[in-house]
């Protein structure tokens, strides 16, 4: 997204762009995932989908 009215945030217009297999019954359409902040910067990054998946992002030397 372009940050069209300057402010830094992530509130501008965003765009799906779609491919050849939009229309597929097997696509997922209107897919979120959220992160969250470690509470120290040697845990592993948590993160959760809004198809009820849970995770992490395994923190490793070159992640500071």
């Amino acid at each position: 997204m372009q940050d069209v009215n300057g402010n830094g945030l992530s509130n501008d217009t965003w765009f799906e762009l779609v491919g050849s297999d939009y229309r597929h019954l097997t696509t997922v359409v209107k897919y979120r995932i959220a992160y969250y902040n470690p509470w120290n910067a040697t845990s592993d990054i948590a993160r959760r989908d809004n198809q009820g998946r849970r995770g992490a992002v395994l923190r490793n030397n070159f992640h500071h």
